[in-house]
């Protein structure tokens, strides 16, 4: 992407983006167009390379910053010069080095026919050489035939211009001489008045800067030239990437907290001479590509068979082009037995559990793929209580459709609120696939509430034979079942887990889904240096979640959330998730 190129010193902002919307002023050569800068002797000029502001971003990445800077050929006459008669012609000395162009004089009278040619000569004087310049030349054979003649004559009125390819010096001496061969060519004294001289103008000691923001900061020096830019140099190349990101960051970061926004973001530049004169500067590029980070300064999930809600933000209304993710996680040695299932549902139903009310649900136990017996080593209850609250959560075997004997037992401990907890059992359980188990719960002080499966989750865990459900009045002794048939009928939120021995060499996948949809997954790898160690370092951040976070809406940064779960018992943290735009950036098409 060309980057605008304008000068700062445009009024009002509307006038400003008028002037960026236009092409520069170019003057056309033979290194291609350019904008012509006209430099004054040490005064500065500024300037600005620029691109689009996009709200919302953290940060800008540089891909490219830079600009060709050149001299530009532009003939003015002459100043401070000097001439004295010398060798039958006449001596010329300019004020200080300069590309000489042309020398007018008054114009010589005609000569009778059948005189020699007159040749008109242009030598150095310091130090003195031969002539360099000659006209009209000689004729030297087929083998000079290409040679350039690089001098010229003209006659304009009573004046007479000798003009000559551009050729930098001091001193110089204009003759005249007679001859028709080089072998007998006499130089002759003439009258004439010089009467001008034309120079090729040039910048010397030219400068680019990096202007401060804070005009009482000091400009950083990008790129210098000492002594004279000579347009016959071509191109100077000059480099601002290794500054331009961080000077463009601070600039976003300013603009973000402006109202309203800037409508670009610029990168100030300062063009210096010490000698002044015309610049032409090309080739202005700056190529950014803006960054978003959706999950600043890191998040930690401990998943441990449900879902978890992961909050993502982006700026609103634009589509990331990709995004880069990283995490670390260790594999705790246990999955959850049977499919993941849906998020839990804020609210919503269950079945109220007290000392006097115990509360089961039955699981059949899914094939682990490592054998006929599944070692179930853990549970997941989803528990809320309104005070503290104490609660055994217990895995009992099946008898004949009622829960059995017990197999294991932890004891929790509530505060006010609700959440999914993960109990250990004392010991593990080799329990066959395909029996059924069942989770159940009662409380040695307070009172809970063992939240339900949303409705549309039914079947989520593994079948197990209706009622699935059970409800105690009398410490366990005697079961009754819930009516699976009423409209809402709770089903209680209960998972098991089984044994995962290492090593570990299967990938991980965490699924992220958003509104019961899936939208990607990022598999993770196992760490062969360290067993039980999974991570992805600059993992792709699937193309649905960046669709997702381009149909946001609003203005500045919107917050997405979507649900994370892995069938793994992990702990996890998403240490980077970071979002890339063009500056064209819009939102993903409907």
């Amino acid at each position: 992407m060309a980057a605008l190129f304008f000068a700062t010193d445009v009024g009002d902002r509307a006038s400003r983006l008028a002037v960026m919307a236009e092409e520069p002023v170019a003057l056309v050569d033979r290194l291609g167009p350019c904008t012509r800068v006209d430099l004054s002797d040490g005064a500065p000029n500024d300037w600005e390379l620029g691109v689009g502001y996009l709200p919302g971003m953290d940060e800008v990445q540089v891909d490219r910053a830079r600009l060709d800077l050149r001299g530009l050929a532009v003939s003015v006459p002459a100043e401070g010069w000097s001439c004295v008669p010398q060798d039958k012609g006449w001596r010329i000395t300019l004020a200080e080095p300069a590309r000489l162009v042309s020398i007018g004089f008054d114009a010589l009278p005609v000569r009778p026919a059948g005189s020699p040619t007159r040749h008109v000569l242009l030598s150095p004087a310091d130090p003195p050489g031969p002539p360099a310049f000659m006209s009209p030349p000689f004729v030297l054979g087929s083998a000079y035939a290409h040679l350039p003649v690089g001098i010229s004559e003209r006659i304009q009125g009573d004046r007479a211009v000798v003009t000559i390819t551009p050729t930098l010096g001091t001193s110089w001496v204009l003759q005249w001489a007679d001859g028709d061969d080089a072998t007998d060519l006499n130089t002759v004294e003439v009258e004439t008045q010089i009467r001008s001289v034309t120079i090729e103008r040039a910048v010397a000691d030219v400068r680019l800067e990096l202007r401060p923001d804070d005009p009482s900061g000091e400009a950083v020096l990008v790129w210098n030239r000492p002594g004279v830019l000579d347009p016959g140099a071509g191109l100077q190349p000059v480099d601002l990437s290794p500054i331009a990101r961080q000077r463009l960051t601070d600039r976003l970061t300013a603009a973000n907290a402006l109202a309203p926004p800037p409508s670009a973001l610029s990168l100030p530049v300062r063009l210096v001479a010490a000698t002044g004169g015309p610049v032409g500067v090309s080739g202005t590029e700056l190529s950014v590509t803006y960054g978003a980070w959706a999950v600043a300064g890191g998040v930690a999930l401990s998943l441990r068979g449900d879902p978890l809600p992961l909050d993502l933000t982006a700026p609103a209304a634009l589509r990331p082009a990709a995004g880069t993710v990283s995490i670390a996680a260790r594999h705790l040695g246990r999955e959850v037995n049977g499919p993941v299932g849906p998020p839990p549902v804020a609210g919503g139903p269950g079945v109220l559990v007290a000392g006097d009310r115990w509360a089961a649900r039955a699981v059949r136990v899914a094939a682990t793929g490592a054998g006929e017996d599944a070692v179930l080593v853990a549970l997941t209850v989803d528990l809320g209580a309104d005070g503290p609250a104490e609660v055994s959560v217990e895995l009992r075997s099946d008898l004949q459709g009622l829960p059995g004997s017990l197999l294991g037992a932890a004891v929790l401990r509530l505060e006010a609120g609700r959440l999914s907890h993960e109990v250990m059992l004392p010991s593990p359980v080799t329990v066959p696939v395909g029996r059924v188990v069942w989770v159940s719960a009662r409380t040695t002080a307070g009172t809970v509430r063992w939240y339900a499966e949303p409705p549309t989750s039914r079947g989520a865990a593994p079948e197990a034979p209706a009622p699935t459900v059970r409800v105690s009045a009398d410490r366990g002794t005697t079961w009754a079942p819930i009516d699976e048939r009423l409209s809402g009928a709770p089903l209680p939120r209960a998972r098991v887990l089984h044994r995962v021995d290492p090593p570990f060499e299967s990938p991980v996948v965490l699924a992220i889904e958003h509104a019961g949809r899936p939208v990607g997954g990022i598999t993770l790898s196992p760490v062969r240096s360290s067993d039980g160690e999974y991570a992805v370092a600059g993992g792709s951040v699937p193309p649905p979640l960046l669709d997702l976070l381009g149909r946001t809406t609003g203005h500045g940064k919107s917050t997405t959330t979507v649900v994370a779960s892995t069938s793994a018992a992990l702990d996890l943290t998403i240490t980077r998730l970071d979002l890339s735009y063009p500056p064209t950036a819009g939102p993903t098409p409907s």
